[in-house]
Formats: structure tokens, sequence, C-alpha cells
């Protein structure tokens, strides 16, 4: 009959929403990243299988990591039972393409196998090069500048004050490590990544790298204050 006699509609399908607004894990998590992104960090996504010389550069990994049976390639053969290798990479890389100052975050699960396979959603940050970069100064990254970060992160999200203790951390500098609590339970640790590690990554700047349970994070969580407005007598 002629394409010109079809009529011109438009189609449509309904659309179902499967999960329930303000309770999923979607929603939590998207609020952690945005929180990340307000403070500045920028997010990135690394792969979850990572190769025999990325365990053999970093101390401190569980005793049993969770290897694949049928791996595609020998650079994805375990699971990562940390965010320290892909965040290593992600730093050296944008380092090495001359960046003055680099914040980066990555949400993602790690992986243990010590008893059994078990999976956790990890929070990781990275920072490397310079805090401040202008024609008026220029600020180094520290220890400090870290804590600072992930202490705002954390009110923000849990409402809760952070505590840090002075540790030794297996794949950090001597004396510029420190475990991370919240609400009495052991949210992660932070600190300057070791010269070893940083050299094996082609990392010629120091590093800076916190990595935190989101679990925790999200359960310790304190309800917010909501400020009481006393009914008064018009004026």
């Amino acid at each position: 009959i002629g394409y010109e006699r079809l009529p011109e509609t438009i189609p449509s399908a309904p659309l179902a929403l499967t999960r329930s607004a303000g309770s999923s894990t979607y929603d939590e998590t998207y609020a952690v990243r945005q929180t990340c992104a307000a403070l500045g960090l920028s997010e990135i996504m690394t792969w979850s299988l990572i190769s025999e010389s990325d365990v053999a550069k970093t101390p401190g990994w569980p005793e049993k990591p969770i290897r694949v049976a049928n791996p595609l390639s020998l650079d994805h053969v375990i699971l990562r039972p940390t965010l320290l290798a892909g965040m290593a990479q992600a730093l050296s890389k944008n380092v090495g393409q001359g960046a003055h100052g680099v914040r980066l975050f990555e949400l993602g699960k790690v992986f243990d196998g010590s008893s059994g396979a078990h999976e956790t959603l990890h929070l990781g940050i990275g920072l490397a090069g310079f805090w401040e970069w202008n024609w008026q100064e220029r600020q180094e990254t520290n220890l400090f500048r870290l804590k600072g970060l992930v202490e705002e992160m954390v009110w923000r999200i849990a409402n809760r004050p952070l505590e840090a203790q002075a540790a030794s951390v297996p794949w950090a500098e001597p004396g510029q490590a420190m475990t991370l609590s919240l609400g009495g339970r052991t949210l992660g640790t932070a600190g300057q990544v070791g010269r070893r590690i940083a050299e094996a990554h082609d990392l010629g700047k120091p590093v800076w790298v916190a990595e935190l349970d989101v679990e925790v994070l999200l359960a310790q969580r304190a309800p917010a204050k909501v400020a009481v407005v006393e009914p008064h007598e018009p004026l």
C-alpha cells in the first residue's frame, strides 16, 4: 500500500521498577560514590582479576588467594584480595602522564580464600603528587591530608568521628601508616605505599592509599540529628 500510508507511531513499553527506593544496596553505594566525588575524587574501575606478578609486588596478601580454574590470560589469574594493586597501577599511569596531583577512588569487591570463598565490598582511596598546585603555592600530599580526607568522608556518610591509631601495615612505609576504626569496629588501613612496592609499580613519587570496609562504614551510620522548632506565639 506504500510506505507513505503507514502510520507514524512511537513504540512504548512499561518499565518495571524492581528495587525499593531508598533501601537498596545500590542507593547506599551510590551515596558513597557521590560523597567521594564531592570531595574531589575521581572514580576508577579496575580488574577484579590480577596476575601472579601483582601478588609478588605486594606483601601482606592472604595466604590462600582465590585462583581461577580456567583463566583467560596470565594477567587475570587471581581474584584480588585488595584494591591496592589496581589503585597503584592507576596512580602510576596518571603520574607517568605528568599529572601534578591525582585523587582517585574505587568501589569494588575483594576476595578472601582463607576460610572458603568470601567477598567483601571495599572502598579504596589513592592520592599522589601535589595536594595544591597553583600560581600561589604548592603543597605536597602527606599522611595527614589522607587522614583528613577520610575523616570528612566518614563524617558525611556515617555521621560519626573516625578513630585512627598508628600501626605497622605490611604494604606501607614504616612510620607512615595507621589503622582506622569506626564505632569500635575495624574500618580499614591508610598510609604511604612502601618504597619497594612503589618502585615495582614504576611510581616515582610518594603514593598514599586508604582501603575501607564499606559494610562497616554503612553499618555504623548514626541517625541524623533533626532540629526541633518549638511553636511560639504570633507577634
